[in-house]
């Protein structure tokens, strides 16, 4: 498996790796932002406006903003590490800005700029399937890493006096489940996290993506009419999105297929809980079929990660009538030639970052 870049990030001045200050463009990158918005931007931080919420579809709707492109220079990457492009949208306040306008009207008038040609991922790769893990081992201990990261943000939460430290009793500060801006302060939070991240890829490195790369060498004909042997590029979100859900509560996240917020088909989603659903009583429910409203739960704890097509099959999270607090992490999946890297969405202000590696 061999890097190859990180493409893609579109937000409000956000750091193109996630994980600090990008020192070689930050001058540049800075003037352009305050000339434009009349402010200042800190690079390499997200803003609040940064990240999507894509299980709580109240989120898409507060973001929905016409936004312009403004460049995609390339940063010089580290020896066979990851090449970043950065690509920044600055949003604009309403709609008698000349530049979001004009772009809006071209977006409504034309659709949605041509990228390469895409074909549908394979009914084998739709299909829902568990990828399973070792959670208790060190590299892949999420579970430890988020209560550490928690740990370090008392505005979230606080855990009790009991050792060792249990994520299903982290008593929840901030409505991090509906308030879209004390859910920046948890997503900022885990894309500094460099311990969390650093497992989060190895995990995706290691397992994930090779038992999906299992999946398409099956397929007959393999990806895109060549060889299932062929490499594959693979995109990965990055970082991935925590969800806090406290309980005992009655708020849930809006049924919804990620199709309505600019998602693309070739895109899986990946849904892994760090606590235990016996305790917490509440998983993500998933339509069997596209439309068929036929929901059914995601019977996977820690150790498993659940593989959906989420931007065809509906989802939601139910109310948490437990006395625990749900923690999960979601992250997606491009697949090779049915995913479009480039493709960018105006509607919407902000969009998720990738890497891709090639398998």
């Amino acid at each position: 498996m061999s890097c190859l870049s990180a493409c893609n990030v579109v937000g409000e001045l956000e750091g193109g790796d996630g994980s600090g200050p990008l020192s070689s463009i930050e001058a540049g990158l800075r003037s352009k932002a305050e000339a434009i918005s009349g402010g200042s931007a800190a690079i390499g931080e997200a803003p609040e406006s940064a990240a999507i919420d894509t299980t709580n579809a109240a989120d898409h709707d507060a973001a929905r903003i016409s936004s312009s492109t403004l460049g995609r220079p390339k940063l010089p990457g580290k020896e066979g590490g990851i090449q970043v492009f950065f690509s920044l949208a600055c949003s604009m306040p309403d709609a008698g800005d000349g530049i979001a306008t004009r772009e809006h009207e071209n977006y409504e008038r034309h659709g949605r700029p041509k990228g390469p040609e895409t074909t549908p991922l394979p009914p084998s790769l739709r299909r829902e399937r568990t990828i399973d893990f070792d959670g208790s081992r060190d590299a892949y201990d999420l579970n430890g890493a988020a209560c550490a990261l928690l740990q370090q943000h008392p505005s979230l939460g606080q855990f009790g006096a009991t050792e060792p430290l249990r994520l299903e009793e982290f008593a929840v500060r901030a409505n991090v489940f509906r308030n879209f801006k004390a859910r920046q302060v948890l997503y900022r939070a885990v894309a500094n996290d460099a311990h969390l991240l650093s497992l989060y890829e190895r995990l995706v490195h290691d397992v994930v993506l090779p038992r999906l790369k299992d999946v398409l060498v099956a397929v007959a004909g393999g990806v895109g009419g060549g060889e299932g042997s062929e490499a594959v590029l693979f995109h990965y979100q990055y970082p991935p999105t925590m969800r806090l859900q406290p309980g005992p509560s009655q708020e849930h996240g809006r049924t919804h297929a990620d199709a309505e917020y600019g998602h693309q088909p070739g895109e899986l989603n990946c849904w892994l809980p760090l606590t235990d659903p016996a305790l917490t009583q509440t998983t993500l429910w998933v339509e069997s079929e596209p439309g068929d409203g036929s929901f059914h739960p995601l019977e996977v704890g820690y150790g498993g990660i659940a593989v959906f097509h989420g931007v065809e099959c509906r989802h939601y999270a139910p109310p948490n009538p437990s006395g625990f607090t749900r923690v999960s992490l979601d992250f997606r999946i491009g697949i090779g030639g049915h995913f479009d890297p480039q493709r960018v969405d105006p509607t919407v202000k902000a969009q998720h970052t990738w890497r891709c590696v090639s398998l």
